[in-house]
């Protein structure tokens, strides 16, 4: 086989490949060693916990991961940043190809294929991100007097200092900031706080809004962080 030479780069890029594929992990991930620093994860859950603690250049996302399906992931990523993507799937229909796409991915790659061929779709997209102007999301976000820390995931006030978020409500803000005052649907927020197969529901999305729009106004109460939309979803008024 033709040896493959990425760009020589200070530094190796960092890629996260998430797959439930045994083999795919020890025998891609050896090949992409070769080029790249390389992490890899057999769940969602893991690939979104090296994502929670790590910086990475690209992810390479299997579809059809056991705890969450990939399509429901690629959309909570396409919310809280501009991550590269390339899907890596034995799903070959054009359905899941065009929906990978419209959700943010960079490229679509259907199993089996050559590695050769995933090094140079990576090394295509690399060298795109890195001559784009995509802007990345910023670590913190001001809501009025509030700071929300997008890595220490904490929301903290002036003077009335820490308030404790859950899970749910961390991942519901943050999409919501990372909307960029647009409107995101019911089901984009309930997307967002799923966890795979716990399916938020439309009461709790409910219940999760009253829950932050209530820890909020401690700080400022007269401020109305999170407007209804009617008929559509919800949006940040500050």
């Amino acid at each position: 086989m033709t040896a493959v030479y990425p760009l020589k780069r200070e530094a190796p890029p960092r890629l996260l490949l998430a797959d439930d594929d045994e083999m795919i992990l020890l025998f891609v991930g050896e090949v992409l060693r070769q080029h790249y620093q390389v992490e890899t994860a057999a769940t969602a859950k893991q690939a979104l916990g090296y994502l929670g603690r790590q910086q990475f250049d690209l992810l390479l996302l299997d579809l059809s991961l056991p705890d969450e399906d990939g399509l429901v992931l690629l959309r909570k990523l396409s919310m809280h940043n501009s991550l590269p993507v390339i899907v890596i799937s034995g799903r070959s229909d054009d359905g899941n190809r065009i929906a990978a796409l419209e959700l943010g991915a960079r490229d679509y790659l259907v199993k089996p294929f050559n590695p050769r061929e995933l090094v140079l779709r990576i090394e295509k997209c690399l060298t795109y991100s890195q001559h784009s102007e995509v802007r990345e999301p910023a670590p913190q976000a001001r809501l009025g007097d509030w700071l929300l820390d997008m890595v220490r995931r904490t929301l903290v006030h002036g003077e009335e200092g820490e308030v404790h978020l859950t899970r749910a409500e961390f991942d519901l803000l943050s999409a919501l900031v990372h909307a960029d005052h647009g409107v995101l649907s019911r089901d984009e927020l309930m997307d967002a706080i799923s966890y795979g197969e716990q399916q938020a529901s439309d009461s709790s999305l409910t219940v999760l809004v009253h829950r932050l729009r209530r820890k909020l106004s401690q700080g400022q109460p007269e401020a109305n962080f999170i407007q209804t939309v009617a008929g559509v979803g919800y949006r940040l008024s500050c």
